[in-house]
């Protein structure tokens, strides 16, 4: 086999890593999409698992978070629910969404104990 023989074999084969370059390069994008996907889904059966057994707990939020429903937002409080009573619009789909709290100890001192309050809204659009 002479040099032109055996480089007509490769003929063509620059286009095809190109494209299959280009298939990787999409495959990726979609895992890292499915990827945050799943995270924020985890994220979701977290809290819906706190507003579910948080109710049971001694005391809430002193070893992992706590979740309550929002019944009003004042300056440098937030007021828990038991049941969802505020609300308030999502900006993807103008649909109006629940309000949820995270209530957990972040300080555990045997002078000072420091309790942080998140308050946010679950999006599954």
């Amino acid at each position: 086999m002479d040099a032109e023989q055996f480089y007509s074999q490769f003929n063509g084969l620059d286009a095809q890593i190109e494209k299959l370059s280009d298939t990787l390069k999409q495959a990726k994008e979609k895992i890292g999409i499915l990827e945050k996907n799943l995270g924020a889904k985890r994220v979701v059966e977290k809290v819906l698992r706190g507003l579910k057994t948080t109710p049971k707990q001694n005391d809430p939020g002193k070893y992992s978070a706590a979740y309550h429903f929002v019944r009003e937002i004042m300056e440098g409080d937030i007021k828990g629910a038991d049941e969802p009573s505020l609300y308030k619009t999502c900006p993807t789909c103008h649909e109006e969404r629940a309000v949820v709290m995270s209530y957990e100890q972040t300080e555990d001192g045997p002078s000072y104990d420091e309790w942080v309050k998140t308050s946010f809204c679950l999006v599954s659009c």
